[in-house]
């Protein structure tokens, strides 16, 4: 079904197709499929396409994390919680400073209003080590 909706040119189906790649990659191979599909998507502005985007990103220099911050950002911004868990996951990373804690909260915070029991605790903590 996402196939045939994305190759009809449904960039919400493809970012739900580049998901479903991404999890179901066995190899190298698949994950670059997975790749291409969610960079399609990101590029036609599907957020789910952009957070599977930065979840297949391989980092590397500081302009890389802000663009993969970018689009976690986009995917959050989207209620997709497992986006929001990954945004708080690279805004925690050390050497990040308050205001990037502040912001890491914020992520995990908003996973929990969406549904993310995890994410309910993980914004608890950052409270406490404040």
């Amino acid at each position: 079904m996402c196939r045939s909706s994305c190759d009809a040119g449904d960039q919400d189906s493809c970012g739900g197709l580049a998901l479903l790649q991404m999890t179901g990659a066995k190899d190298a191979s698949g994950r670059g499929q997975a790749a291409e599909t969610a960079r399609k998507a990101c590029e036609a502005g599907s957020a789910m396409g952009c957070g599977v985007r930065a979840a297949l990103s391989t980092g590397g220099s500081a302009d890389d994390a802000r663009t993969v911050r970018g689009w976690l950002e986009m995917a959050c911004e989207a209620d997709i919680a497992m986006f929001c868990v990954a945004l708080g996951d690279m805004l925690e990373a050390p050497g990040g400073g308050a205001d990037r804690k502040d912001a890491a909260r914020d992520a995990f915070d908003k996973a929990c209003r969406l549904g993310d029991k995890q994410a309910c605790a993980r914004g608890r903590d950052e409270r406490t080590q404040q």
